[in-house]
């Protein structure tokens, strides 16, 4: 495959992405543009705590993030909780040990619902991330024609800070770099963009 090739697949598949994620703009919102990336090397979350999905929405309304979601198995939400705040706290004690990821946090959100909708049917691990002047929408990406799952959103101001981490040298070039984001609330995670975004979504993270 040649360079031109990716760009005209690149290009071919951000126009997919923005098309679909334009039936999700609000009035007088710009669409920057997307990009597609999964979490890498997140910890997997407690079952009970993953959001159980409906089947995907329709896109003809503009505001459907987070309308989707409920939880089942209350009794093991509660119990995932606590464990997770025990274990937390004797991480902290133990030195040269991080913490584990807080799931309540705007990190720990993106994991667990990245995580539900990739157990649905046509759907995979990678997700959308939509850009626009005032926001960063989320979507489930489907395989085929399924149409895009709207997760979540964040404004624009809870991302603190973007990355681009360097590859080792015997991966350069075979690769896309990973992207560290940290969040205004001081939670982080590693993203790894899909094999045509390249550069694109520490870009547009980092855009404005």
């Amino acid at each position: 495959m040649t360079a031109e090739d990716i760009a005209r697949h690149r290009t071919k598949q951000q126009t997919e992405d923005a098309q679909r994620a334009a039936a999700f703009l609000r009035p007088g919102e710009r669409l920057f543009g997307t990009a597609r990336a999964h979490v890498s090397g997140a910890p997997t979350p407690p079952h009970g705590l993953v959001p159980v999905l409906y089947p995907a929405p329709g896109t003809n309304r503009p505001d459907l993030f987070g309308e989707a979601l409920y939880f089942t198995e209350p009794l093991q939400v509660v119990s995932d909780v606590f464990w997770d705040g025990v274990f937390g706290v004797m991480a902290r004690l133990v030195p040269g040990r991080e913490p584990p990821l807080d799931w309540r946090s705007a990190a720990g959100r993106l994991v667990l619902l990245t995580t539900a909708v990739s157990w649905l049917e046509d759907y995979s691990t990678e997700f959308v991330a939509a850009v626009t002047d005032h926001r960063v929408m989320i979507f489930g990406r489907p395989f085929g024609r399924a149409p895009l799952y709207p997760l979540t959103e964040y404004p624009r101001h809870d991302f603190a800070g973007v990355r681009r981490e360097p590859l080792p040298p015997h991966r350069v070039g075979r690769e896309e770099p990973r992207v560290a984001v940290v969040f205004r609330d001081g939670s982080w995670l590693m993203l790894k963009p899909d094999a045509l975004a390249g550069t694109r979504l520490a870009e547009l993270l980092g855009a404005g």
